[in-house]
C-alpha cells in the first residue's frame, strides 16, 4: 500500500493561502504557494480554473522559489502560468499584505524545493515543510526561524513531511553515502570490460542530481538523459555539465527501461541500478544499503525525504504547539505513526476543525543550543536520538471538509550530553502530551 496524503492544502488561520494544492476549496485562496515541482504537490496547477483565479488578481500570486520558477518555465504544460509566477529569494521575507509575511526556506529535497514560514495570520507562526530532508543543525542555521536572541521562534503549527516515519528504519543513509554506493557499483562494472554500460533507473522526474554530479566528478563521464530532462537541466548550469543528450558519448545512462539506447542491440552488457526508498520499506527483510536482485539488477537505498529521526529532531528543536502530519507512511496508519512516536491515538480525528486538546508542560533534556554544540563537536556527524520517555501526542487529523489526507507528526525526546549555554525559553507545551 503506497503512502497516503492527509493534507488538503489549507492552513489553519491562513484562509487566504493555499499550499501545494490548486483545486477544490483551495481555489478560494488569494495566494498560492508551491514548495517544489513533484507531481503530488502540483495537483490542479495546470487547470483552467486556477488560471482564471490568477488572472483575476492584480499581481502575480503563485509563489515559489526562484529556481523552481526557472524550472517550471521549461515545462510547456505550464507555460500559461509564466505571467503569474512570483519568485521568492530563499531566506528573504516577502510581505504579502499589511500583516501577512511569507519566507521561503531551503528544504533540501530536490532542486528548488523550499519550506514556507508564514507569520502574521490568525494562526500565528506556521511552518509548512513540504517534502524535506534536513538535520537540526541545518535548522539552527536558518535565521528566519529564530528571534533576535537566536532562539527558535514560537511555532504555533508545524505541517511536516512524514512519508517515512516508520519503525523499520529510524535513520536513512545520507545522500552522499548512497552516492558512494552507486559509484562503487558503477566503477566496478565499467572496469570489467570497455563495452559494459550502466543505467540508473530514477522514478521521479528529478531529484537525483547529487548522483549525476558525483559520477561525473569521479569518472569524467556525463550521464545520458532524455531530451525533456536536458531541457530541464539547461536551467541548472551546475547539473547541465554532468548530463548529455548524446547516448554514444557515454556508458552511463539514466533512461526509461526499454529505451532505444538501452536495448540489447545497442552493444555491451547492461547493469541496471534503481534508486529507491519504497522498495526497502515495503520489504522489511531487506536491511541494507544496496540489494542484488540478480541478473545485474541492483537497488540502492536513496531518499530525499526525511527519516523518522530527522522528523523527530525537527519537532524537538522547534517545539511547536501543534504538529500536523502530511502523509501516512506506506503499510501504516495514522494511529501507528502516533503510537510509534510515543502517543495514543484518538478515535475521531479532525484537522483544521475543532479545538485541539490542551497540553501540559513537558521538560526536555535536549536543548537547541546543546543540539548545535553537539553537532559542531562531532563535525556534523549526527547521532541517532535516544528515547528517554514516552510522549502522548496531541493529534490533528485530516480535514474531511477538504476531502484529502496528509497527517500530524509527533515530538521527539532525545537525551544527549549537556553542554553549552542554557536555553532560556519557557517550558514547552508538547503537542503529544494531553491532559
Amino acid at each position: 500500500m503506497p503512502e497516503r496524503e492527509c493534507f488538503g492544502g489549507l492552513l489553519t488561520g491562513y484562509p487566504e493561502v493555499a499550499v501545494d494544492r490548486f483545486d477544490g476549496r483551495c481555489l478560494n485562496a488569494s495566494y498560492f504557494l508551491l514548495s517544489h515541482l513533484h507531481s503530488d504537490h502540483m495537483r490542479g496547477l495546470d487547470s483552467a480554473e486556477l488560471r482564471s483565479v490568477l488572472q483575476s488578481q492584480p499581481q502575480p500570486r503563485l509563489l515559489l522559489s526562484r529556481q523552481s520558477a526557472a524550472l517550471l518555465a521549461s515545462w510547456p504544460r505550464y507555460a500559461a502560468l509564466a505571467p503569474h509566477l512570483c519568485p521568492l529569494e530563499v531566506g528573504v521575507p516577502r510581505q504579502l499584505t499589511d500583516r501577512l509575511v511569507v519566507t521561503a526556506l531551503p528544504a533540501a529535497h530536490c532542486p528548488g524545493s523550499v519550506m514556507f514560514l508564514l507569520e502574521g495570520g490568525a494562526g500565528g507562526t506556521v511552518l509548512y515543510t513540504g517534502d524535506f530532508r534536513l538535520d537540526s543543525h541545518q535548522l539552527a542555521e536558518m535565521k528566519a526561524l529564530h528571534d533576535a536572541d537566536g532562539h527558535p521562534k514560537p511555532i504555533q503549527a508545524l505541517y511536516v513531511d512524514t512519508t517515512f516515519c516508520v519503525p523499520q528504519r529510524r535513520e536513512l543513509p545520507t545522500r552522499s553515502r548512497s552516492a558512494e554506493s552507486v559509484l562503487r557499483l558503477v566503477t566496478e562494472w565499467l572496469d570489467r570490460a570497455p563495452d559494459h554500460r550502466v543505467n540508473l533507473d530514477c522514478k521521479a522526474r528529478y531529484g537525483y542530481e547529487h548522483i549525476f554530479r558525483r559520477l561525473y566528478e569521479a569518472t569524467g563521464m556525463r550521464v545520458h538523459v532524455d531530451a525533456e530532462k536536458i531541457q530541464l537541466y539547461e536551467r541548472l548550469p551546475d547539473i547541465a555539465r554532468c548530463v548529455t543528450s548524446c547516448a554514444s558519448e557515454t556508458r552511463l545512462h539514466s533512461c526509461r527501461p526499454g529505451s532505444a539506447c538501452l536495448r540489447e542491440g545497442s552493444g555491451g552488457l547492461l547493469r541496471s541500478i534503481t534508486l529507491s526508498t519504497m522498495f526497502f520499506f515495503m520489504n522489511q527483510a531487506v536491511d541494507c544499503l544496496e540489494y542484488d536482485l540478480g541478473g545485474e539488477r541492483y537497488r540502492v537505498l536513496y531518499s530525499f525525504h526525511a527519516s523518522l529521526g530527522q522528523v523527530r529532531e525537527m519537532v524537538s528543536y522547534l517545539r511547536p504547539a501543534r504538529v500536523v502530519p502530511c502523509v501516512v507512511p506506506p503499510n501504516s496508519s495514522l494511529e501507528s505513526v502516533v503510537t510509534l512516536l510515543g502517543g495514543a491515538s484518538e478515535p475521531r480525528l479532525e484537522l483544521q476543525s475543532g479545538r485541539p486538546p490542551t497540553a501540559r508542560a513537558t521538560h526536555w533534556e535536549r536543548r537547541p543550543s546543546e543540539v548545535l554544540q553537539t553537532h559542531r563537536q562531532q563535525a556534523g556527524r549526527r547521532q541517532a536520538p535516544k528515547e528517554t520517555k514516552r510522549i502522548r501526542p496531541k493529534l490533528e487529523s485530516p480535514a474531511r471538509r477538504q476531502g484529502h489526507q496528509r497527517s500530524p507528526q509527533s515530538a521527539v525526546e532525545a537525551q544527549e550530553e549537556r553542554a553549552g549555554a542554557a536555553d532560556t525559553r519557557p517550558a514547552w507545551k508538547s503537542p503529544f502530551d494531553s491532559d
